[in-house]
């Protein structure tokens, strides 16, 4: 068992313990929200239940939530977690190399959009026309990198 997980159980003397989902939310700033939700789309099911039907989490899922919370905080959408965590023929490693993938276009699209906003200042500064067009396309650019879900758009698209 990891330390960050014995951490989570009280320290070194760790006792079988189930916790129900409240518990488990408080513990990690999870919303208890948030967990019905994996719940929901099969990315993170408690392993037990009571006999009223209330959810109880084991150990070991608090060992999978931990797992979980890191991938999403490395950038990867919930789908890639649930294939990789669910899936034999998605490995961590092809998670990492997608992830690198998808930074690299990150770059390559935001290196080519400063250049494109670059351009822009430097008509502005001479005193030269900027076509509303170019601006607007700049300026929607530089909306969508800021969205929490910043994606790099079609090849096609990025080039105005």
């Amino acid at each position: 068992m990891s330390r960050i997980v014995q951490l989570f159980l009280g320290g070194d003397r760790i006792r079988k313990r189930n916790w129900k989902v409240g518990e488990l939310a408080k513990r990690t700033g999870i919303t208890v929200r948030t967990l019905h939700h994996y719940d929901q789309i099969g990315l993170f099911s408690p392993s037990e239940n009571t006999e009223a039907g209330h959810r109880l989490y084991t150990e070991d899922d608090v060992a999978k939530l931990h797992q979980i919370m890191t991938l999403k905080q490395l950038g990867f959408s919930l789908e890639d977690i649930k294939l990789t965590m669910n899936e034999s023929g998605h490995s961590l490693r092809d998670m990492m190399d997608i992830q690198l993938a998808q930074l690299n276009d990150q770059i390559e699209f935001l290196t080519e959009l400063r250049s494109r906003i670059e351009g822009i200042d430097k008509l502005f500064l001479s005193g030269e026309h900027v076509s509303s067009e170019r601006l607007l396309m700049a300026i929607l650019l530089m909306r969508m990198t800021e969205s929490r879900h910043f994606n790099i758009p079609p090849k096609e698209v990025s080039h105005f």
